[in-house]
C-alpha cells in the first residue's frame, strides 16, 4: 500500500535481455534473425571495402589530374605503364599503347569506350548488393515478425492465458526481427547513394579526360 491507500504492483523481474528474446524465439524467427545479421555484416563489409577503394581512386586521379598537364605523354606512360590502378591510370595507359600499335582514330575511340565501360564495371562491383540489401531486409525482418506474432498466439491459446506477461516476450522476440531488418536495411540504402555518388563523380572526370586524351593523342598525327 502506498500513501493514498492504493495497491503497489510489483515491478516484473522476468525481463528478458536481447539475448534472452533470440535464445527464446521460433526456430524460423531465429533463422530470419541469423540471415538479417549475416546480411547486415556482408554490407558493413562492402560499404568499408568500397570507401576504401574510391578513397584511394580520388588520391590516384587527383595526383594524376595535377602531373598529366605537365608532363610529356610518354614519361607518364613510363611511369604508370606496369603500375596503373586508378581507372584514369588504366584508359591513360590502355589507349596510348593501343595508339604505340598505330591504331588509327576509330580503334582508339573504341579502345577509350571499351576500357571505360570496364573501368566502371569495376567501381560498380558489389554495388549492387548494397541496393539489394537495402530492399529486401525490411521484408524479410517483417516475415520474421508476422511468424512469431503467428506462433506468439499459438502459444496463448495453447495455455489459455492471455496476460501481458505473457504475450509481451513472444511479441518482442517477433518484433526484434523487424528491428534487424532495419538496422540492415538503412545502413546500406544510405551508403549505396553516398557510394552511387562517389562512382558517379568519377565517372565524370574520367569521361572528361577521355575527351581530352583522344584530342591530345589524335591531333598528334
Amino acid at each position: 500500500m502506498n500513501l493514498f491507500g492504493l495497491r503497489m504492483v510489483p515491478e516484473a523481474t522476468n525481463t528478458k535481455s536481447l539475448f534472452g528474446l533470440i535464445v527464446d524465439a521460433d526456430i524460423t524467427v531465429q533463422l530470419v534473425m541469423l540471415l538479417l545479421v549475416a546480411a547486415s555484416i556482408w554490407s558493413w563489409t562492402i560499404i568499408i571495402y568500397k570507401w576504401l577503394s574510391l578513397d584511394d581512386i580520388f588520391k590516384r586521379t587527383a595526383h594524376f589530374e595535377k602531373i598529366f598537364p605537365q608532363a610529356s605523354i610518354e614519361k607518364i606512360f613510363d611511369h604508370f605503364e606496369n603500375s596503373a590502378k586508378a581507372p584514369i591510370e588504366k584508359l591513360f595507359v590502355t589507349t596510348v599503347a593501343r595508339k604505340k600499335k598505330g591504331a588509327d582514330k576509330s580503334e582508339l575511340h573504341s579502345t577509350i569506350i571499351t576500357t571505360k565501360n570496364r573501368c566502371m564495371e569495376e567501381l560498380e562491383d558489389k554495388i549492387n548488393y548494397l541496393a539489394t540489401i537495402a530492399s529486401s531486409t525490411p521484408f524479410i525482418g517483417l516475415f520474421g515478425t508476422v511468424w512469431g506474432i503467428m506462433h506468439s498466439f499459438q502459444s496463448i491459446a495453447a495455455s489459455k492465458n492471455t496476460s501481458l506477461a505473457v504475450v509481451a516476450p513472444g511479441i518482442a522476440e517477433a518484433l526484434l526481427a523487424t528491428g534487424l531488418g532495419l538496422i540492415a536495411a538503412i545502413p546500406a540504402l544510405i551508403f549505396y547513394n553516398i557510394l552511387s555518388s562517389r562512382i558517379y563523380r568519377i565517372e565524370s572526370k574520367l569521361d572528361n579526360f577521355a575527351i581530352e586524351l583522344y584530342t591530345k593523342l589524335t591531333n598528334r598525327d
